[in-house]
């Protein structure tokens, strides 16, 4: 297969196949089911975070995949919160798990998937 023709096998072929798949086990796995809703309208509210905290600075971005490292990046958040409360904390995350770990935090101004 040439060069030019994988863009187009993985954007025609594999790309919605993995789509498929995901959503196919979805049904049966909740915390799947519940990134993949979690991730709809990801884009704009990243946007509105953003937009919500234009103009204060330093701006810093954390992340962490996990439960596990959301309760290693907690302490770093924290401090940069202390030491810089004019400033944006933005931290993202890819685990449903995170997800809930971070509900309860207040040091970020916006958190939310990856």
């Amino acid at each position: 297969m040439g060069a030019r023709l994988w863009p187009l096998a993985y954007n025609g072929v594999v790309v919605p196949a993995s789509r498929l798949a995901l959503h196919g086990l979805a049904r049966t796995t909740p915390k799947l089911a519940r990134g993949i809703e979690a991730r709809r309208g990801l884009e704009e509210r990243w946007r509105e975070g953003a937009l919500r905290s234009a103009g204060r600075r330093p701006r810093i971005w954390l992340h962490a995949a996990s439960a596990g490292e959301t309760l290693q990046a907690r302490p770093l958040g924290d401090a940069f919160h202390d030491a810089h409360p004019q400033g944006a904390l933005f931290y993202s995350f890819f685990s449903p798990s995170a997800e809930r770990m971070v509900a309860g935090w207040n040091a970020p101004d916006m958190a939310d998937y990856l």
